[in-house]
This record gives structure tokens, C-alpha cells and sequence, in this order.
């Protein structure tokens, strides 16, 4: 039975009177795995079923980068933009190797000049998924250099030294001011001196 409407998480398809050709409905079907339509409505296809290999293949490295990377901490410093960048470039270049290791070990594995449909398949989702994530990784360096990051990271770390130094050069000025320390005016001065000198 159709649906009036679209329902999320189903197939979708149109559906029409065989006879009078007027929309009776929306399929109900569930769609056939990492696609979004059904079997009866385009999902068996080849050429879909080429593409949900190729997502297949591209979820479950995304599932292994997941296991792969430490749990998730808030970014609150100054840099958290930059450091959420050069994370995601490294992701990039995990995602991409991964891809790459499990094509070669496809290769590997098959004498590739006797490929059964299935094994021959299997590479290609792989391959193209390999494809798909060199261009990422392409596009984000080509990004990178093109904002200048590091250029950007290493200001950054700059700017957090010199916060750092005058911070640090604060506390000791603030020790120098404790009457318990028994220092005269005239070391009080000298150390004050040092310390600028040292931390300039």
C-alpha cells in the first residue's frame, strides 16, 4: 500500500495507476542497503548497486577511523579553528590510506588475470572509493595552502609564546613584591632588571 507522502527512511519511489497513469502514492519499501531506493524501484540495478559497494566501502573505513581516533575533546584555545583543520586534514590522509591499503591487499590477494565478477566488483567499489578520497585529500591541502595555515599555525604559536613569557614574567615580578623573600629595594630592582632582560 502506498503512502500519501514521502516517508523518511523508505523507499519513496513514485508509484502510478497502471491504467489511468495519475499518482496513487509514495513506496513504503525499505531501501536496499547503503541506497535510498528499493529493489522493485531501481536498487538492483548495476549501477546502484555499483554505487552502495562504493558507500559500503566508504562507511566502513569511516567506522575504523572512527575506533582509530582518541574520544573527542572541546577546543576552547585561541587555535581551536586551526587545530579542528589539521585534524581534519589528518583524517583525510588516515581515510585515504586505508583505502589505498585495503585496494593493495585486494590486488594482493587475486591473480588479476583471472578476476571473477564478484572479485572484479569488489575492486572497482574499492578503487573508486580510493579515488573519492584522494580528491579530499587533494582539495584540503590544496585549501590549506591556499588560506596559508601554517603560515597562520605558526603566528598562532608565536602570539601564545609571548602570552606565556608575559604571564610567567608577571609571577615573578609578583614574587619579587613578597616582604617574606627579605630582598632590599636595590635587589628587588636588580632582579626586575634580569628578569626583563632574560624574558624579552
Amino acid at each position: 500500500m502506498p503512502s500519501p507522502e514521502p516517508i523518511p527512511g523508505k523507499c519513496g519511489a513514485k508509484m502510478h495507476d497502471n491504467e489511468t497513469g495519475e499518482l496513487r502514492g509514495y513506496c513504503m519499501k525499505p531501501p536496499m542497503s547503503f541506497q535510498t531506493r528499493c529493489g522493485s524501484h531501481g536498487g538492483k540495478s548495476p549501477h546502484c548497486l555499483a554505487k552502495a559497494r562504493v558507500r559500503a566501502i566508504e562507511h566502513e573505513a569511516t567506522v575504523a577511523l572512527a575506533q582509530a581516533r582518541p574520544g573527542i575533546e572541546p577546543l576552547d584555545d585561541p587555535g581551536k579553528a586551526l587545530d579542528v583543520l589539521t585534524r581534519v586534514h589528518g583524517e583525510a590522509v588516515w581515510f585515504y590510506d586505508h583505502l589505498k591499503e585495503k585496494a593493495q591487499d585486494l590486488i594482493d590477494a587475486n591473480d588479476l588475470t583471472v578476476v571473477t565478477a564478484t572479485q572484479g566488483e569488489q575492486l572497482r567499489a574499492v578503487l573508486l572509493a580510493f579515488e573519492r578520497a584522494s580528491e579530499r585529500v587533494h582539495k584540503l591541502i590544496v585549501d590549506g595552502m591556499r588560506l596559508g595555515l601554517d603560515e597562520k599555525r605558526l603566528r598562532l604559536d608565536e602570539a601564545m609564546v609571548t602570552l606565556h613569557l608575559s604571564r610567567l614574567k608577571e609571577a615573578f615580578l609578583a614574587v619579587l613584591d613578597d616582604r617574606e623573600l627579605g630582598l632590599s629595594p636595590v635587589q628587588r630592582e636588580r632582579a626586575r632588571l634580569l628578569i626583563a632582560e632574560r624574558l624579552s
